[in-house]
């Protein structure tokens, strides 16, 4: 189990097909005595490699999201 303390996910590589997110920083993550039983969870949004955004697209311009698998952590 990790230690106590506030955490922050890092994505490093998108799954193939799939771009980084603007932001790949997530967090904080806070793991204290009140949640340490059933932990914290984060939930990152991996867009698929697409052409440049249409008007009228969602705002980031991209379809929707896939969940993020590779992640890894960062104090």
């Amino acid at each position: 189990m990790a230690p106590l303390g506030t955490y922050y996910w890092l994505e490093t590589q998108a799954p193939p097909g799939y771009d980084l997110p603007v932001n790949p920083e997530f967090g904080p993550l806070t793991l204290s005595a009140e949640n340490v039983e059933d932990g914290v969870t984060l939930t990152a949004e991996n867009w698929p490699e697409t052409a440049p955004p249409s008007p009228g697209d969602d705002p980031s311009g991209r379809t929707p999201p896939l969940p993020a698998e590779h992640m890894s952590p960062q104090e």
